[in-house]
Parts: structure tokens; C-alpha cells; sequence
């Protein structure tokens, strides 16, 4: 989805960032999945194993990206909520990864 707003003060690709803190003990590592999925080693693949819900919310509009010296270099804005709804219909019911 690419967004450009009346008047250009808004054009790029908005996104939500969450944070996650899981505890250690609902974590299965890649060396506990790797009978269950056969690269997990190689991926470095985990599974979380319990419900959980973001801890922060964080808003962006990602306003450029292009490869230099074969590295990606972003350029993004933070943006408030409000702003942010105004660029995108948000679903109010809240988030949660299960």
C-alpha cells in the first residue's frame, strides 16, 4: 500500500511497529524444532508457544528505501496515532498474536 496524501505532507508506506517480550519458558528454539522443521537450524526459526500481546505500539510512514554499497538504507517518520488513523483504516480491536 502505498499512501500519498492531499498536498504530498504524507506519501510513502505506513506501518506498525510492535514489541513483543515473551517469556524464555514459551520459547521453542531451533534446536527443539528442528525435528518438526527440518531448515529451523539454519533459519534460526523459534516458536512461541502462548498468547501474547504487544507491550508498545509504534507508528511510521517508511518514506524511502533504496540499496547503496549493498546495504538497505531506510528513511522513515515516526508518526502520532492520530496521524497515523488518518492515512489508514485501523482495526480498534487490538492485537494479539496466538
Amino acid at each position: 500500500m502505498l499512501h500519498q496524501s492531499n498536498g504530498d505532507e504524507f506519501y510513502g508506506v505506513p506501518f506498525i511497529l510492535y514489541t513483543f517480550h515473551a517469556k524464555e519458558e514459551h520459547i521453542l528454539s531451533p534446536e527443539e524444532l528442528k525435528e518438526f522443521v527440518p531448515d529451523a537450524l539454519e533459519t534460526d526459526e523459534h516458536w512461541i508457544t502462548s498468547a501474547i500481546s504487544p507491550v508498545s505500539t509504534h507508528y511510521y510512514l517508511l518514506e524511502d528505501a533504496f540499496k547503496k554499497d549493498g546495504t538497505w538504507k531506510y528513511f522513515y517518520r515516526k508518526l502520532t496515532e492520530s496521524e497515523f488513523t488518518s492515512l489508514v483504516a485501523v482495526d480498534e480491536t487490538g492485537f494479539a498474536i496466538y
